[in-house]
């Protein structure tokens, strides 16, 4: 017997009267698949523009994730945030280009559900950034006794040198 499982952030469109709706969620990481990284709750605030031809749908997303710094290894939560708008149309009315850049996607005209979970769930990944620091000013760690530098200073001198501009060396007579 398969294990059905229903999404956590769901929006019922099949009653829904035209015009604005707002919909805020609040969830665990772990019920939207996020990896154990994310340890604050997800926030989600969705607002559907329904007509009786499409739904407009934009989503803004939070969260906040721990993670150790790429320059001096101590953890640290970082505030993700991502937002996007996906245009729901019927097979009846697919427009072949929105103009306007955004996501279309075809629903039938019987659609119940908008789920939100794993486009949530993508979003808040891709907002991890590629390179994490602490703070922008980190100093990360020393070169030769390996102290972080952000609490301890160090005595170590450390010539920063590129290897590369080794043999312009020879030319400058140094």
């Amino acid at each position: 017997m398969a294990v059905v499982s229903v999404a956590v952030l769901r929006i019922n469109i099949s009653k829904m009267s035209e015009g604005e709706h707002q919909f805020p969620f609040e969830t665990e990481p772990a019920d939207i698949g996020l990896s154990e990284q994310f340890v604050q709750k997800v926030r989600v605030q969705a607002v559907i523009e329904k007509s009786n031809r499409q739904v407009f749908l934009e989503v803004r997303a939070s969260s906040g994730g721990l993670f150790s710094c790429d320059r001096c290894l101590d953890q640290f939560i970082e505030k993700l945030e991502a937002a996007y708008t996906i245009l729901y149309v019927t097979e009846n009315h697919a427009p072949s280009d929105d103009g306007g850049g955004r996501e279309i996607q075809v629903i039938s005209p019987d659609t119940n559900y908008i789920d939100l979970d794993e486009d949530v769930r993508q979003y808040l990944t891709l907002a991890i950034p590629q390179k994490l620091l602490c703070s922008d000013g980190c100093k990360g760690l020393c070169l030769k006794c390996g102290v972080n530098r952000n609490r301890v200073s160090c005595s170590c001198q450390i010539e920063e040198t590129d290897p590369r501009w080794d043999t312009l060396k020879k030319f400058s007579g140094n």
